[in-house]
């Protein structure tokens, strides 16, 4: 059976993520280690979400892919459209 992650391992793969984004869009390369020293998590917990730095990568792409894919979804009575994929 399946069983919803505590919400501090959700919470920490949030800051992953986020991280992720930072280092790219700073330096343009991201390591495993440089997710533990930007968040200031241990590297058993970086490497406990990501295996490799091109998981964490590929995890921050589809995130923010499906932010941008759930934008496009929306009927643009309820602010979907081409004006809330430019936000």
């Amino acid at each position: 059976m399946w069983a919803m992650p505590r919400s501090d391992a959700v919470e920490n793969r949030e800051r992953l993520l986020e991280a992720t984004g930072v280092a790219l869009d700073e330096l343009g390369v991201v390591s495993l280690i440089d997710l533990a020293r930007i968040t200031g998590l241990s590297r058993a917990t970086v490497y406990r979400h990501f295996s490799s730095t091109e998981d964490a990568v590929e995890a921050y792409v589809l995130a923010e892919l499906g932010d941008f894919l759930e934008l496009g979804h929306r009927p643009i009575a309820e602010g979907g459209g081409v004006d809330r994929l430019r936000e």
